[in-house]
C-alpha cells in the first residue's frame, strides 16, 4: 500500500467556524485503486476509536477526516492508521503533527492563552451601535488562536500546556455578562418607576408643568433611563442568543 498523510488546520462548519485539525489521506498507487481497513484513536483512551473497513481510493485520489465529515475532533496524541484487516495490527500510522508552543513562547499572548482581539470573553462589544457579537478572531472561544492546539483534559498534553490554569471561560465570562445586564436593567426600571412617581407627584401639587426646570429635568432623566433600558435589553437578548 502506498498513502500520504497531511495534518492542516481549517476552519469548522459544524462547530461554527471554530479552528479545528483535518486530516487528509492520499492514494500515492499511480496504477490501482487501494481497498484498505483503517482507524482513528485517542492515545489517552478517554475517546472511543473510529474504525472504518473496506474504504477504496483511486489513484491519487484523497479522503478528508475531520469534525464535518466524520465526526472526529482531532486532539493532539491521536492518530490515523492504517490497520491489518485480518487482525487490526497497526500497518501504518500517522500522530496529529501541529506546532505546539512552549509555556510563554506564544508572540501572540505570551502563555496567557487568551485571544488578544477580546481578550479572553470571546465576545466583542461595539459601544457606536451598542451590540455585541461573537469574536471574529476566536470564533467565541476565547482562545489565543495563534498558540491554540486541541488537547483532550486531564491528558499529559494538556497538563503540560495549560497547567498554569490561565484557560479562558468565555462561557463562564458569558453568565458574568448577563448577570451584570440583569441587575442593571433592574435598577434602570426602579429608576424609572422613581422618575414616573416625582413626575405624577408634580402634577397632583398642580406645579406648573411648563415652566418648572424640576419637572423638564425629570421628563429628561425619564427619557435617558427608558432609553438605555432599550440598548442594555437589547444588549441582553443578543448575548442569551449568542453561541459560544
Amino acid at each position: 500500500m502506498s498513502f500520504r498523510g497531511k495534518f492542516k488546520w481549517y476552519k469548522s462548519v459544524q462547530k461554527g467556524g471554530k479552528k479545528a485539525i483535518s486530516f487528509t489521506l492520499t492514494c500515492k498507487n499511480m496504477f490501482k485503486r487501494e481497498t484498505f481497513d483503517c482507524a482513528i484513536m485517542d492515545s489517552s483512551g478517554q475517546q472511543p476509536s473510529q474504525i472504518r473497513r473496506r474504504i477504496k481510493l483511486k489513484p491519487k485520489e484523497s479522503f478528508v477526516f475531520n469534525y464535518d465529515t466524520c465526526g472526529w475532533d482531532w486532539c493532539i496524541g491521536d492518530f490515523f492508521a492504517i490497520i491489518d484487516s485480518n487482525n487490526d495490527n497497526i500497518l501504518e500510522r500517522w500522530d496529529v503533527d501541529v506546532k505546539v508552543y512552549g509555556r510563554g513562547e506564544c508572540p501572540e499572548c505570551h502563555g496567557s492563552h487568551r485571544c488578544s482581539k477580546c481578550n479572553g470573553t470571546g465576545i466583542m462589544n461595539n459601544p457606536y451601535t451598542h451590540t455585541m457579537s461573537q469574536c471574529p478572531v476566536c470564533s467565541g472561544t476565547g482562545l489565543c488562536q495563534t498558540c491554540y492546539v486541541p488537547v483532550r483534559y486531564g491528558s499529559t498534553m494538556y497538563n503540560e500546556i495549560y497547567s498554569n490554569g490561565s484557560i479562558p471561560n468565555p462561557n463562564l465570562n458569558k453568565q458574568y455578562r448577563i448577570e451584570a445586564l440583569q441587575r442593571r436593567i433592574s435598577e434602570l426600571q426602579k429608576m424609572i418607576e422613581r422618575a414616573e412617581w416625582n413626575e405624577r407627584m408634580m402634577q397632583l401639587r398642580r406645579i406648573d408643568r411648563s415652566m418648572g426646570t424640576t419637572f423638564i429635568h425629570i421628563l429628561n432623566q425619564r427619557s435617558q433611563y427608558e432609553q438605555q433600558l432599550i440598548e442594555l435589553q437589547h444588549q441582553l437578548d443578543e448575548l442569551m442568543d449568542m453561541k459560544i
